[in-house]
């Protein structure tokens, strides 16, 4: 039977570092679902991971949780976390993969990035919660929207189709504040496109703004 395990992550940066870690263990895209407070890329089908977002409505997010056999408390507790701006990973795992699933979604390669991870229909994987500073990034939602509204005339994306990129940079700067952009450049390139191929071109000034954000308020 499966176990419902939820972890949730203060940078979409962290939750899709997980996801890719549950799929190098063995952990099915089509089991894997992403829910942010924010617009998101559109994931290429080839990806099987499911993605929702609070801003297409709370309801959507809350009855996925209930039909997955969250309890109706903790389902309402799970979207209100990600409306306030946390990022969720839902990963339904099989009774062989419950114990790995849990050390990835709580493992000490998050840091503090973790808030909290749930599990669901095993009484020996109780809850394990936690709570994390806001991510600094919020501190310059507007600086961001300027720059978008200042320099992205010709592509047609809203701030809120751009904001995952400002946010992967700012991310970075923030894990790596030690390394410049020229060491970290192809790494970065190299992430981006792993969740969003194809779209480094368009994105990459965005997010060396993030980055440069971050290390001009070190």
């Amino acid at each position: 039977m499966a176990k419902i395990q939820i972890g949730l992550y203060r940078t979409l940066t962290e939750a899709e570092a997980v996801m890719h870690t549950l799929i190098e263990q063995g952990v099915a895209r089509p089991n894997i679902t992403l829910a942010t407070p924010y617009a998101t890329l559109p994931y290429p089908e080839a990806t099987d991971i499911k993605t929702c977002s609070t801003l297409d409505g709370e309801e959507g997010l809350r009855d996925m949780l209930l039909d997955l056999g969250v309890p109706e408390n903790e389902a309402s507790m799970d979207v209100e976390a990600v409306r306030r701006g946390e990022v969720m990973v839902v990963v339904e795992a099989s009774d062989a993969q419950a114990d790995m699933v849990m050390d990835i979604l709580y493992g000490p390669r998050l840091g503090d990035s973790l808030v909290g991870v749930v599990s669901h229909d095993d009484p020996a994987l109780d809850a394990v919660q936690g709570t994390v500073d806001a991510s600094g990034f919020a501190r310059y939602a507007a600086h961001f929207r300027e720059h978008h509204r200042q320099t992205v005339t010709e592509s047609g994306l809203t701030y809120m189709e751009y904001e995952p990129a400002y946010r992967y940079g700012y991310d970075v700067g923030e894990r790596y504040p030690d390394k410049d952009w020229a060491a970290l450049e192809e790494g970065i390139c190299r992430g981006w496109e792993l969740w969003h191929p194809g779209t480094w071109e368009r994105f990459k000034g965005a997010i060396r703004h993030g980055w440069n954000t971050f290390r001009a308020h070190l």
